[in-house]
């Protein structure tokens, strides 16, 4: 074969290759956003699925955002997912070389997500990070296709921001909004039971407010501080969970506090355990609220609860 028909041949050959190359990169330039969606507001549920068992839903109920239908989510956490679901976009296809390991790893270790908006479905598999731990790789759900997805200007990975962590959901405390009373709008009363000192206790009631003694009797009070007290209970927060109540076995509770219908009863606990099973200087007191959850509770903040009748007197 003349040397001059082989360099015709390779000339067509690089130009075919430049011409699909040039081609694919146009298509994905096209479909760019193909992953994200751009009116987040719409949004109203998500679900996620890994391959160890794991299922989370996230959901939301008059713009309050749940956790498995049962928690209530940061408004920091939730609005860092939808800031990335927002402005995913797909950095360039994968590799040939790498497509058939990519599509494995995908299959075998992919964590399954699905957006509910108002008008749509959108579903799609998250893989594993890039080696540069800027991008991941991902799959449409009615592509055939993979892609390197990253978030422009963020420099880690998007899956962090699903709670992802080696191919497996790893939603912790640290997305849940720890205010002891989160389901509460509006607070109708308050009443704080001492069992040690039952001549402690007492009750709030709003609308008209009054302050009365553990014998329902009314009493004097500063306005202001029966307002700061209120604002107190609506912020005040948990430490951590805990998921076993023999903790709580022959012990009996040392205060009750009702908040409109929810009750919360704390136990004492002397100190809290470090890693190293050494004590800390921590003091803690156990809770458990009228829906069985298991709280640790520092005292030093529910302290300022914990209050008496000549701290409300004018």
């Amino acid at each position: 074969m003349p040397k001059i028909f082989k360099y015709f041949i390779l000339i067509i050959i690089f130009s075919i290759l430049i011409y699909l190359s040039m081609n694919r990169n146009k298509s994905t330039i096209q479909k760019n956003n193909i992953f994200n969606i751009n009116d987040t507001t719409s949004i109203h549920t998500i679900f996620m699925a890994d391959k160890h068992g794991n299922e989370v839903l996230i959901k939301k109920y008059n713009n309050i955002w749940k956790l498995n239908e049962k928690y209530n989510i940061k408004k920091e956490a939730i609005n860092n997912l939808l800031n990335s679901i927002q402005k995913l976009r797909i950095e360039r296809p994968v590799s040939v070389n790498a497509l058939e390991r990519v599509i494995k790893n995908l299959a075998i270790k992919g964590v399954k997500i699905e957006i509910y908006t108002k008008d749509d479905v959108k579903s799609y598999i998250i893989g594993n990070p890039t080696k540069n731990h800027k991008a991941n790789y991902m799959l449409l759900n009615d592509e055939n296709e993979p892609y390197i997805v990253h978030i422009p200007g963020f420099s880690g990975y998007p899956s962090a921001s699903y709670g992802i962590q080696g191919g497996k959901l790893n939603i912790k405390d640290s997305w849940l909004d720890q205010k002891i009373f989160n389901n509460i709008k509006y607070i109708n009363n308050i009443s704080l039971i001492d069992f040690t000192n039952p001549k402690n206790s007492f009750s709030i009631v709003m609308n008209p407010i009054q302050l009365l003694n553990y014998r329902k009797q009314s009493i004097e009070f500063d306005t202001l501080a029966i307002n700061n007290y209120v604002n107190l209970i609506k912020n005040i927060n948990y430490n951590s969970k805990f998921n076993s109540d023999s903790i709580l076995t022959n012990k009996k509770p040392i205060f009750g506090l009702t908040v409109n219908k929810d009750t919360l009863f704390l136990y004492s606990k002397d100190k809290i355990k470090k890693t190293n099973n050494q004590e800390s200087n921590i003091d803690v007191l156990l809770s458990k609220n009228t829906n069985n959850e298991l709280m640790i509770i520092q005292k030093y903040v529910f302290n300022k609860v914990l209050i008496t009748l000549d701290d409300f007197n004018k």
